[in-house]
């Protein structure tokens, strides 16, 4: 009879185990939101507001939704050709998935200056 018993225990500890890892496992979010650029031209002028480069961005995530409002530029690289920049976006979603998304866009005359960015508070 105790045989018995102790493999019902078992059983059940296996099972309460199995549970508890499986509503783990389907609670977990590892996909990463989406951020996509429209197709407008941006040009950038150095001192810009980043709302400029923000203007056509938006990000959406399968869990949390619209995230569009927490996507920033997160860096602005001069291209070198004294024309163009590339902005690096980035945005998180509430399960810490990160993700980033680089443009070039116009820039007027960036080529050997300090780029600087100005942020709306």
């Amino acid at each position: 009879m105790e045989s018995k018993t102790v493999i019902v225990l078992l059983v059940i500890a296996i099972i309460i185990t199995g549970v508890i890892f499986g509503f783990a496992a389907i609670s977990s979010n590892d996909s990463a939101p989406t951020i996509n650029a429209g197709s407008n031209e941006i040009v950038f002028n150095n001192g810009d507001n980043e709302s400029v480069l923000l203007s056509d961005v938006t990000a959406i995530d399968s869990t949390d939704g619209d995230l569009t409002n927490k996507v920033f530029v997160s860096s602005v690289i001069d291209a070198r050709d004294n024309a163009h920049a590339i902005v690096t976006y980035c945005v998180e979603d509430s399960s810490k998935n990160v993700t980033t998304l680089k443009r070039m866009v116009r820039s007027n005359g960036t080529s050997g200056e300090r780029i600087v960015l100005t942020v709306s508070k």
